[in-house]
C-alpha cells in the first residue's frame, strides 16, 4: 500500500513540477516589439538588418529613427494599428517607442486598449492604470535601470495620443531636446 502512495505522489510530483515550469515559458512568452535591437546597439549593424526606414530627426541632430512594422517584427502580439520607432543618437540605441494610430476622433485603436494590455503584461501595473478610461496618463517608472513612460493623453484636436517609450540614458546625451521635454512632462505631474 505504502508504494502504491510513492508512486502517486511522483506521478503528481511530475504533473505539477512541469505545470511549474511551463508556466514560467509562458510568462516569458511576451517579449518587447523591438526586432532584436537592444539598447547601445551600433547603428550600421541595425541597418544592415535592413528592419524598416531610415530617416534622420527633424528635431534633434545626430539622431536617427528607424520605423518598424510591428506586424513584421513581432507577429505574436496584437498591437493594432501602431507602429515601433528606434532612436539613435551617436549611432548607438537609446529608445524604443511603440505609438498607437489612431484615423479619427473616434480613437478606435486606443479604444481597444491593445498597447496598455502590452504595457502590463510586459512591465506591471502603474500609477493610474485601474482607472485608464477615465483619465489621460503620463505614467514614469524605472525596470533594471530602463525608464518606462507610458502616455495616453487626449489632444485639443480630438485625437488620442498613445505611446509606450523606453530610453536607457546611458547611451543618450543629457543636452538633446526630447529627453528634456519628456522630463519636463514628468516633472509637471
Amino acid at each position: 500500500m505504502k508504494k502504491i502512495c510513492n508512486i502517486n505522489f511522483m506521478k503528481y510530483f511530475k504533473f505539477f513540477f512541469i505545470l511549474f515550469i511551463c508556466s514560467f515559458l509562458t510568462n516569458n512568452a511576451y517579449a518587447d516589439c523591438d526586432a532584436g535591437v537592444n539598447f547601445g546597439d551600433d547603428l550600421r549593424k541595425t541597418q544592415k538588418k535592413r528592419l524598416g526606414k531610415t530617416m534622420p530627426s527633424r528635431a534633434s541632430r545626430n539622431v536617427v529613427h528607424i520605423f518598424l512594422s510591428p506586424y513584421k517584427h513581432c507577429p505574436e502580439e496584437n498591437l493594432g494599428k501602431t507602429f515601433v520607432k528606434l532612436a539613435f543618437e551617436n549611432e548607438k540605441l537609446y529608445s524604443k517607442t511603440i505609438q498607437v494610430v489612431n484615423l479619427s476622433k473616434k480613437n478606435l485603436e486606443s479604444k481597444k486598449k491593445l498597447l496598455f494590455n502590452y504595457v502590463i503584461r510586459n512591465y506591471g501595473n502603474f500609477q493610474g492604470s485601474e482607472n485608464i478610461d477615465d483619465s489621460d496618463i503620463l505614467n514614469h517608472w524605472k525596470i533594471n535601470g530602463i525608464d518606462v513612460v507610458y502616455i495616453k493623453e487626449l489632444n485639443p484636436n480630438g485625437f488620442m495620443r498613445e505611446e509606450l517609450t523606453l530610453f536607457n540614458t546611458k547611451y543618450k546625451s543629457r543636452n538633446t531636446d526630447e529627453l528634456k521635454l519628456l522630463e519636463s512632462d514628468i516633472k509637471s505631474l
